[in-house]
């Protein structure tokens, strides 16, 4: 998709979100917020698939307003 390196955001973000915590995230639009969060989910799913886990639920509570 053409990306060579992480934004500001998802530098800062991701590393403290693959450390399993919580955040809250405020950037403007196309700055990159939702990869930083998508992406410690899917990894959780990838690493917890292997385990035998059945579902996802309560992994990620994601609010996000409309304009």
């Amino acid at each position: 998709m053409g990306y060579t390196r992480p934004t500001k955001i998802q530098s800062e973000a991701l590393v403290y979100s693959l450390q399993d915590n919580d955040m809250l995230c405020l950037s403007e639009t196309g700055s990159g917020k939702t990869l930083s969060f998508v992406l410690p989910i899917v990894n959780y799913l990838c690493e917890n698939y292997a385990e035998g886990l059945k579902s996802p639920d309560g992994i990620a509570l994601i609010l996000a307003p409309t304009r």
